[in-house]
């Protein structure tokens, strides 16, 4: 199933920026437009590309990243907008630069790597998760814009566990996720002597790597409803809240 073409923000310096609104609920609802955003690392935006996103409204940005992989790579400040970091899986970044830096890189080596990070995230995100979450239950926080370095993993993670709490099936939450696959130009070179076949796991929304997620909260935590409560806090009061206003 393809975005519409609304929905899909083309940049110079940016790719895979998208507005998370738009799917339909179990309820029988829209996610409403204008909300939520995702996107790739925002290092490189044009001037052009800043005046697109101030015409988005934009009022906060959370960056997913790493603080060292963020501050290797710092975002543009965008005018009128507060940053905040939420380092997913912070310790990744150095365990992917050593597997890198190996004068032998096997694909087994980096496709148990991405392996091992989804089956990861549920437990290991749960603090950023939260605090995304009451950043946009928060009085007028949005519309926000959240993203990692390719907003591939980290971002696709955090955009699944948002449409699939707000009620969004899962085939439509596998439609955004791998979207990625069409919206993400990429910008990452790997190192010399690691062929693109070897390397390929790192460049593809893979919808079994989203599936081990899923997984491994229904095996750790019993189910979705219950991590999302227990874990994450967001109790049946609050899913209302967000119900009310992102969708439509």
């Amino acid at each position: 199933m393809g975005l519409a073409p609304n929905r899909v923000i083309p940049l110079d310096g940016a790719s895979n920026l998208r507005d998370l609104g738009g799917w339909r609920t179990k309820q029988g609802t829209h996610i409403r437009l204008g909300r939520l955003f995702r996107s790739a690392k925002l290092s490189k935006l044009t001037t052009a590309d800043e005046l697109r996103l101030a015409d988005l409204g934009l009022k906060n940005v959370c960056d997913l990243r790493g603080l060292e992989e963020s501050q290797r790579d710092v975002s543009v400040h965008l005018l009128g907008t507060q940053r905040h970091q939420l380092p997913m899986e912070a310790h990744l970044d150095g365990l992917l630069q050593g597997i890198l830096a190996q004068r032998t890189v096997e694909r087994d080596d980096l496709e148990q790597f991405i392996t091992a990070a989804y089956e990861g995230y549920p437990k290991a995100c749960a603090e950023q998760l939260r605090m995304l979450f009451a950043l946009i239950l928060e009085n007028d926080n949005l519309p926000l814009l959240f993203h990692c370095a390719a907003g591939k993993d980290r971002t696709g993670f955090a955009a699944a566990i948002l449409l699939t709490t707000l009620g969004v099936s899962w085939e439509s939450v596998l439609d955004d996720y791998l979207a990625t696959n069409q919206h993400w130009r990429r910008d990452f070179q790997l190192p010399a002597g690691v062929t693109e076949e070897v390397g390929a796991p790192l460049f593809a929304a893979n919808e079994g790597m989203l599936a081990r997620s899923f997984t491994a909260i229904e095996t750790g935590y019993g189910s979705f409803d219950v991590y999302v409560n227990d874990v994450l806090g967001i109790d049946a009061a609050s899913r209302l809240e967000l119900r009310r206003i992102l969708t439509e």
